[in-house]
């Protein structure tokens, strides 16, 4: 009897329990601005499938084929919908093979090219804040962390200019450079994690990317 009433007041006291409103804030880490425009498309290619050649699908570009799977969240760790991604990124050599943008170049010292793989892509995020797109493992053609660029954008939320990076099983940071060409790193344990694409044993060739935006959405906060 008394384990009873003991049972019927703690139901009672959790029921009646206040969850505060921003219960999920500050679980969500906001993805730094790393922004580089030097090897910027001037267009894209309006596909998220940048392992096959945008006018054929019957050849397949070099490389390690890699499945990246990502969430676009505000800062209070809601999901993003209708949000533009934009990557570009250089082939398995690490070369670029695109017009860059106000230039009539192709990436300075280009050794290696791949006529299947342009490197550029679009999509956008669902009602769940989820994107996915289908393309070749980066290499680099210098000591910079093999990486991709992307664009952000959101009509209410801005947009962010970034990269994600694959660091080597083991590495303690990434290197990469700068607008200016200069070399920074990455060593932040905390930093590492947020902008590196995450891949598992199991599924080798799939990565998880989660993005979080700077602002929130009081719309759809729940």
């Amino acid at each position: 009897m008394h384990i009873f009433i003991y049972l019927i007041l703690l139901f009672s006291f959790i029921a009646s329990a206040k969850v505060p409103v921003d219960s999920m804030v500050s679980i969500c880490k906001t993805y730094p601005e790393i922004k580089d425009l030097t090897s910027l498309p001037g267009k894209f290619n309006t596909t998220n499938n940048l392992a096959r050649p945008a006018n054929d699908g019957f050849y397949e570009a070099e490389g390690e084929r890699i499945y990246i799977y990502g969430r676009i969240l505000d800062t209070h760790c809601v999901p993003v919908s209708d949000a533009k991604i934009y990557i570009w990124q250089a082939n398995k050599e690490g070369y670029i093979q695109y017009k860059i943008k106000n230039s009539n170049d192709r990436h300075h010292n280009q050794k290696w090219i791949d006529p299947n793989f342009e490197g550029t892509g679009i999509t956008n995020s669902d009602n769940l804040g989820r994107f996915n797109f289908t393309t070749i493992k980066p290499g680099s053609s210098t000591k910079v962390t093999p990486h991709i660029h992307f664009i952000v954008e959101h009509p209410k939320l801005g947009k962010l200019y970034s990269k994600f990076y694959f660091p080597k099983k083991g590495d303690k940071k990434i290197t990469d450079t700068t607008q200016e060409n200069l070399i920074f790193t990455i060593s932040n344990k905390e930093m590492l994690s947020i902008v590196s694409a995450v891949g598992n044993d199991k599924t080798p060739n799939v990565y998880m990317v989660d993005i979080t935006l700077i602002g929130s959405q009081e719309e759809r906060r729940y």
